[in-house]
């Protein structure tokens, strides 16, 4: 789509909020290739467009390419996806990333809950916070033997548990549910790091 030699002239036409430059970004990201070093592509293009003036009709065309993100799998460029779910106000994502949190495939609904949590104010009810409790033990249950990146793990644990993750966790590691006792385990290590 993009040839990697004018993916430079993409990144620095959006520095200078160049709005051909802008327009590619977002239909690149739309089209979402699969091709050498693409992935180190979109996270620049999120990175940069986070600080761009963008319209109402741009930022609604980013919905789906963050929503995308959380359905697909590790990506090297999610976190980047999330700064951009942080930093603009995309119409209609919060929404979204709620029925993600819901949506029963355990690290497509974790994905979910690290986008919405990287957002300024994700507002989770009662019934979000419990289902996304579960999807964490479940992710955290299964993860244990592959090892995992603890940076977001912790804070996102104290936030779901804020009165006494230690406790509470605890408590959850005595219960009869195997993958549930194993990823409070993995959740009780990463709160004491």
């Amino acid at each position: 789509m993009v040839s990697p030699e004018r993916w430079d002239e993409l990144v620095i036409g959006l520095q200078v909020d160049d709005p051909a430059a802008i327009e590619g970004a977002i239909r690149y990201l739309e089209a979402d290739p699969w091709e050498f070093r693409s992935g180190y592509l979109k996270g620049r293009l999120l990175h940069h467009l986070a600080n761009r003036p963008l319209d109402e009709h741009q930022r609604r065309r980013l919905r789906p390419v963050l929503l995308r993100y959380c359905d697909v799998g590790a990506r090297f460029e999610f976190a980047e996806a999330c700064r951009l779910a942080r930093r603009m106000p995309i119409p209609g994502l919060r929404d979204g990333l709620i029925a993600g949190l819901h949506g029963g495939i355990v690290a497509a609904d974790v994905r979910c809950l690290r986008m919405l949590f990287a957002m300024k104010h994700p507002r989770l009810s009662e019934r979000d916070r419990s289902q996304a409790r579960r999807a964490l033990l479940q992710w955290a249950g299964e993860a244990r033997s592959s090892g995992m990146d603890a940076r977001w793990v912790a804070p996102t644990t104290r936030r779901l548990w804020p009165a006494d993750p230690v406790g509470d966790l605890s408590a959850i590691a005595g219960s009869d549910d195997e993958t549930q006792q194993q990823g409070a385990r993995v959740l009780l290590r990463a709160v004491r790091r």
